[in-house]
């Protein structure tokens, strides 16, 4: 080959070659940005569907923080009696029921569970990612501690104790609403058994300490609540 023709080879070589590189590194490029953009479509999609769950455990969260007041009450008014002189009515009965109220609190996490399936890191923003997991490992399960204590007092204790001593009612202008109504038993009796007085304190202190847990843990899903709303409105 002539020296200038093998040149112009050369270079139309070195050309094609420069192309095909050039394509790969677009198609890489494209490639990565597609994905990057599933992935943040992904994101908002489930950061919605974690918003949605958390505005359910607040719904959950404040029927439980209505239920301790209730049960608070109620125990104060049975202490009152027990420390009286007075007679037992339905409306006592019907108090005796209300300790036997067993917290409930159901969270749902099936966007934290698709979460976790698709990656805990396809959440960027890392303090987001920390506070969403830190609700869901941590949070939860040490509110749901204190319920189980009160749960088994309530099966070992409570119940037990009412079963022997009362019996249970349905008021007759209704169909859903139920009272304990007095067996009969001596009224005198069961104000001088300590155990009845222990097992209403300790439903009273059960359902303070776990109306303050409450109330903690509602701040938190509303403060995850808004921080995943601003990170909505950011990713807009």
């Amino acid at each position: 080959m002539e020296k200038n023709k093998f040149t112009t080879y050369l270079l139309y070589a070195s050309g094609e070659i420069v192309l095909v590189v050039i394509g790969i590194l677009l198609a890489v490029n494209i490639n990565d940005w597609k994905h990057s953009a599933d992935d943040s479509e992904l994101e908002v999609k489930i950061l919605k569907e974690i918003k949605t769950d958390l505005e359910n455990d607040l719904n959950e969260i404040r029927n439980e923080l209505g239920n301790f007041k209730h049960i608070q009450k109620g125990d104060s008014i049975l202490i009152e009696f027990y420390n009286s002189s007075k007679p037992f009515t339905d409306s006592l009965g019907a108090l005796v029921y209300l300790y036997e109220i067993s917290p409930h609190f159901n969270p749902i996490n099936g966007g934290y569970q698709l979460l976790k399936a698709k990656g805990i890191d396809l959440i960027k923003n890392d303090q987001l990612r920390l506070a969403i997991n830190s609700y869901y490992e941590l949070s939860i399960p040490y509110y749901r501690k204190y319920e189980e204590e009160r749960i088994q007092i309530i099966q070992n204790e409570m119940v037990p104790f009412n079963n022997d001593f009362f019996r249970l009612e349905r008021f007759p202008s209704t169909t859903y609403w139920k009272s304990w109504k007095r067996m009969p038993f001596d009224e005198n009796a069961l104000k001088k058994n300590q155990k009845w007085l222990a097992i209403i304190q300790k439903s009273n202190n059960l359902a303070a300490v776990l109306f303050k847990k409450a109330e903690s843990h509602e701040k938190k899903i509303i403060t995850l609540i808004q921080n995943i709303e601003k990170e909505l409105i950011y990713k807009s």
